[in-house]
């Protein structure tokens, strides 16, 4: 259902729609007598947004409750400028201090980590690196667990920023895991902040996503 409005657009958010009424996918994963089925009309409300109305649609839906998870994740597969936008505008919002890994701010941060960090990722501006930089450097030092505090840190490979790689060299860490994964990262960012390093190209990225998904 994603790819499908991500490549059609409008025609096939009013596809969709017909799908929803002709078939009665439900918002609500539960069933009256206790059993659980795929909330398909939640994918659905946020494809038909988007295929109508681009990411910036898919906004409203961030704000609610009850649709923000399928939201984040299907900015996670937009990935574009603008839906790493959205998604850091949505962070600014976020419970930090919860240690559900899937709650929705925490899904948001798990989002922007593969977006940002790999070698297809989605290219941003340093304004923006600045902010999602403060807003993990928050979201660490209100991480109650280490599953949290790694995540904050793995995300922090989509910011090339000295003042990132400055902080990140400055944590001292309890955790060997966590340790571990800073001495990772800290090579990446190096990685980033090299004179060499260059975006890759639209056709790259699409090679390196293709790969990716027949070796998982």
């Amino acid at each position: 259902m994603i790819q499908f409005v991500l490549f059609h657009g409008a025609q096939a958010a009013d596809e969709i729609e017909r799908l929803w009424k002709v078939h009665g996918w439900l918002l609500d994963g539960s069933l009256p007598d206790g059993g659980a089925v795929v909330p398909f009309g939640r994918w659905a409300e946020v494809c038909i947004a988007y295929g109508r109305g681009g990411e910036e649609a898919v906004r409203p839906l961030l704000g609610r409750s009850e649709s923000a998870m399928f939201a984040v994740a299907f900015l996670q597969d937009v990935r574009s400028q603008e839906s790493v936008a959205l998604l850091i505008e949505f962070c600014k919002q976020a419970d930090w201090s919860t240690s559900d890994v899937q709650a929705d701010g925490w899904r948001a941060v798990q989002a922007l980590n593969v977006l940002l960090s790999f070698d297809d990722c989605v290219v941003i501006g340093e304004k923006q690196m600045n902010v999602f930089e403060d807003l993990l450097k928050v979201a660490f030092a209100s991480a109650s667990n280490s599953q949290l505090r790694t995540l904050c840190l793995l995300a922090l490979r989509g910011v090339a920023t000295n003042t990132a790689l400055d902080w990140l060299n400055g944590l001292s860490l309890a955790e060997i895991s966590e340790r571990d994964v800073q001495r990772t990262v800290v090579k990446s960012m190096r990685r980033r902040l090299s004179p060499s390093w260059r975006p890759r190209t639209a056709d790259e990225r699409r090679l390196i996503s293709k790969e990716r998904a027949l070796n998982v």
